[in-house]
């Protein structure tokens, strides 16, 4: 009837007369707050006034269905690779209730998503919402474009009615480089000529670490330098190949190859694409001389010449010359005979041997000497001595 009215749980509400069979009645929201049972009837007035019931229906009232998406993080970090690599995976569950559209995942820029571990990654996901029910693994990775110390970004998750949920995500792509000690020496490098194996000396190494790198570090030896990565076999450079996560933690190792004896500080090149670094190589090549000194002054035409080396050799040559200079260097020692009186020895060029001597145990001893006598008073005169290992001469040295 027209003026029938809709009562829930007693209470009158607001009812607008559709037709015979039809009311329409507007309840509150505040009897909507709580779940409870709620009786509903309609009351229409009989002719004396009163109203009369209808049947009670009985109502479960419960809280709405409010579609929602729940990822099971907040937050995914440490993401860490090369450029153009992508990074090792990690993962989340994604799970839903309510939902009456698809799931719409979206990854950020320089990072991948799958529902498959180990391939089909791409920038997006439909999920169904049954599978978003029954709760599915997201799969993400980091495939940077460009180098960055930190890309930042966040997966969303977004599906009709519900409120979208975000998943932070960081990733590192820039690349480091360093090499440790920065400087390396080889001071007791004994030179002979013919030799520059480096096996006469030190062999220090220093430690290239880098991360992040997509591509094999460059390590460029110096003149007089060679470089290893094994120390055994030593060339002008090596090349050292980053891991699968781009991470270099290699020693190399450094050897002394003077042609002559010199002192040489210089520089190792470190590189890989726009990085660099640099260990200082500083090389004392002695020339197996260690210490040397010549009588104060020649007197009644002699003069009295010594040496002392901890080096290696086997056999000691000096030659004399008159003059300033002297550039002449032994050879084929088996024919050379040695005077201690000047001019006397076999000739070198335009010097004279004035000493041939073997060393005991192959080692040359500190109280070596030879009193060279013929000399003409008033006159210079140039003595250099010559170490010998097997058949390398040294550079000699000169006295």
């Amino acid at each position: 009837y027209s003026d029938s009215v809709v009562r829930w749980n007693g209470t009158d509400l607001v009812t607008s007369y559709n037709s015979p069979s039809q009311l329409t009645a507007t309840i509150p929201a505040a009897s909507l707050s709580n779940m409870a049972v709620a009786s509903v009837t309609v009351a229409t007035p009989d002719v004396g006034g009163l109203f009369q019931e209808s049947v009670v229906s009985i109502f479960q009232v419960t809280s709405p269905t409010v579609p929602q998406v729940t990822p099971s993080v907040g937050t995914l970090s440490g993401f860490e690779t090369p450029v153009g690599t992508p990074s090792a995976e990690q993962s989340y569950t994604l799970q839903g209730q309510y939902l009456s559209s698809n799931v719409l995942v979206t990854a950020p820029a320089q990072f991948q998503i799958s529902k498959t571990s180990g391939s089909g990654f791409g920038s997006s996901l439909n999920l169904t919402s049954g599978e978003v029910g029954a709760g599915v693994t997201i799969y993400v990775r980091y495939n940077p474009s460009a180098a960055s110390a930190s890309h930042l970004g966040s997966i969303s998750h977004v599906s009709v009615g519900a409120v979208t949920q975000y998943v932070a995500l960081t990733g590192n792509s820039q690349p480091t480089l360093s090499a440790s000690p920065t400087a390396v020496s080889i001071i007791d490098y004994k030179y002979v000529a013919g030799d520059n194996s480096g096996d006469n000396g030190d062999t220090p190494t220093f430690l290239v670490s880098g991360a992040r790198l997509a591509t094999a570090v460059t390590v460029t030896a110096p003149t007089d330098y060679g470089v290893s990565s094994d120390g055994v076999t030593f060339t002008s450079s090596v090349s050292l190949t980053p891991d699968s996560t781009g991470l270099v933690f290699i020693p190399v190792y450094v050897r002394f190859q003077p042609l002559s004896a010199v002192t040489a500080d210089e520089s190792i090149s470190i590189t890989v694409g726009s990085l660099s670094a640099t260990v200082t190589a500083n090389g004392r090549a002695t020339g197996l001389l260690d210490n040397k000194s010549l009588s104060d002054q020649a007197r009644n035409g002699q003069v009295t010449l010594s040496w002392s080396s901890s080096g290696a050799g086997s056999k000691v040559v000096v030659l004399a010359k008159l003059g300033s200079t002297l550039t002449d260097v032994p050879s084929n020692l088996g024919t050379l005979t040695a005077s201690s009186v000047y001019g006397q020895g076999t000739l070198v060029g335009s010097s004279y041997v004035v000493y041939k001597e073997d060393q005991v145990g192959a080692e040359l001893t500190p109280s070596e000497k030879v009193n060279i006598t013929g000399l003409t008073n008033g006159q210079q005169y140039t003595f250099k001595v010559f170490v010998v290992n097997g058949d390398a001469v040294s550079a000699g040295t000169s006295v």
